[in-house]
């Protein structure tokens, strides 16, 4: 029924509140007001990044599928240059 769908089951491997779909989106839309409210961004822009970048990325490959075809590597890259901003994003905060 589900692959009728196209929903296709995931494993848990400990019981959370929500839907991880819903959470990942939480997540996005959380720096998504971030940015616009920082005015760092305008939304109309915020949507075109979306729609023509991630959004498009993230329709065929995973987050963790990208870090992997990373030539370098996400950890590798922030360890050797002390990425400010990603080490901020990667904590929930704004930069």
């Amino acid at each position: 029924m589900y692959f009728k769908k196209k929903k296709v089951p995931v494993s848990l491997t400990r019981e959370l509140p929500g839907f991880v779909l819903n959470r990942l989106q939480y997540a996005i839309l959380g720096e998504t007001w971030r940015l616009i409210s920082s005015g760092a961004v305008s939304a109309a822009d915020l949507d075109v990044v979306m729609k023509h970048g991630l959004g498009m990325r993230y329709a065929f490959i995973g987050p963790m599928e990208t870090i992997h075809l990373n030539a370098e590597g996400t950890q590798v890259r922030r360890e050797r240059k002390k990425n400010v901003a990603l080490d901020q994003v990667l904590r929930g905060g704004c930069y």
